[in-house]
């Protein structure tokens, strides 16, 4: 019996940005009729103290999320059991993460080169790179060079591993007006951001606010 395998979120394998609407989950199998099972929990282990909810047995290979509303940049693991008599199949887990415009908190910016050095007064255990350009623009981050192409929706980057505790830099090569924010949480109780504005502009820079319109999530 093989578990199920290739989970999507809407089409889209592990999101990031996944803005507000309906969560439809798929799957993909080998096996003819069968029953799934949906769990979806706040960690990978599915124990039950952080399970968020759990599907009815059905035989579609698709599903409506029908758990509580994740919250903005909140990671939640689901997985997909299949059924044979009293065994059950389970699928490696997946995630997703849910982002919302209006926690965005960046202006738009021009220059042909943004910098800025910042420190950091911990050792982040989560960090996010959100970007709304309207140019191929390219991100470097502490030497580690990040390409984002041009998009008419909000992309977000996983950068834990590109943060260090203390003094970083972010440099951004752009043609055209780009927006971004980095948000990192140093603990549970201590969140840390940094925000496009006014201390980033190069000389002959311009700086104007981003509008609800410009903001779209997939």
């Amino acid at each position: 019996m093989n578990a199920p395998t290739m989970l999507r979120i809407r089409g889209l394998e592990n999101p990031l940005n996944l803005g507000p609407g309906p969560i439809e989950m798929s799957w993909e199998s080998d096996t003819g009729e069968a029953v799934w099972k949906i769990q979806a929990a706040k960690n990978a282990e599915f124990d039950i103290d952080h399970l968020v909810w759990e599907s009815p047995w059905h035989t579609q290979t698709t599903h409506l999320y029908d758990g509580p509303e994740p919250g903005n940049q909140e990671r939640i693991f689901w997985r997909v059991g299949l059924k044979d008599g009293e065994q059950i199949a389970w699928s490696e887990a997946a995630w997703f993460e849910a982002a919302s415009p209006a926690e965005w908190r960046a202006d738009w910016l021009i220059g042909p080169v943004i910098s800025q050095r910042f420190d950091i007064p911990g050792i982040p255990v989560w960090s996010r790179l959100s970007v709304l350009t309207q140019e191929d623009a390219v991100f470097i981050i502490n030497g580690e060079i990040l390409a984002i192409l041009k998009s008419d929706h909000v992309n977000v980057f996983d950068i834990t591993s590109s943060l260090a505790e203390g003094n970083n830099e972010i440099i951004v090569e752009t043609g055209r007006w780009v927006a971004f924010q980095i948000d990192a949480k140093l603990d549970t109780t201590l969140d840390f951001g940094i925000h496009s504005d006014l201390d980033w502009l190069v000389e002959g820079g311009e700086c104007r606010p981003c509008r609800d319109e410009d903001l779209k999530l997939p």
